[in-house]
């Protein structure tokens, strides 16, 4: 049996991966590590939905996914500002 992430947890792996991206970004001048982040943070949702408990799990697996392509759509489209 495999452990799967929560909400709570996939949230906070979002958050660590965006710490580490910036990080990457202003130490070496170089934006592409924030948009390979959102990229990263957007397949995560696509590939694991989870929603918060109380939703319902289909309504919210679906606006998971969703979220997810937006996110990778930010990543492929917006140029950060970064060195």
């Amino acid at each position: 049996m495999t452990k799967r992430f929560t909400f709570k947890a996939q949230l906070l792996c979002g958050v660590i991966i965006a710490i580490v991206s910036c990080t990457l970004s202003f130490a070496l001048h170089r934006s592409i590590f924030m948009n390979i982040a959102w990229i990263i943070y957007g397949l995560m949702w696509i590939f694991h939905p989870v929603c918060p408990e109380g939703f319902d799990k289909s309504r919210g697996s679906q606006l998971a996914r969703v979220a997810g392509l937006v996110c990778i759509a930010v990543g492929l489209i917006v140029k950060f500002g970064i060195g």
